[in-house]
């Protein structure tokens, strides 16, 4: 009668075996799961981070190229300006030698 009950019940405790492995299988997934999405969520805030800094620094770098560009208009300005006086000068120097007579002094 022994040697008939183990016949019985050895398919059910192999099934319920292979449920067990199962089930710890699927248990150690769902921590795997909940570790990487952990990971990609942690990833995520730390790839937003760098966009909003790139995104600042690129604002920064148009205000100074912008600022760059302000500044090389009014350093040509003033070059336009100086060879202007420059120019006066020399006509203001011309006119004064030449009321004394084309003399240096």
């Amino acid at each position: 009668m022994q040697y008939r009950f183990s016949f019985a019940i050895a398919p059910k405790l192999c099934k319920l075996r292979r449920a067990k492995e199962t089930l710890e299988a699927q248990r150690e997934a769902r921590e795997i799961h909940k570790g990487l999405t952990a990971r990609i969520e942690s990833l995520d805030s730390a790839l937003h981070a760098r966009v909003l800094e790139l995104r600042g620094a690129e604002a920064r770098r148009d205000e100074a190229t912008a600022r760059a560009q302000e500044l090389q208009q009014l350093c040509d300005e003033q070059e336009r300006t100086i060879a202007r006086l420059r120019a006066d000068l020399a006509e203001a120097i011309r006119i004064v030698r030449a009321r004394r007579g084309g003399t240096g002094g």
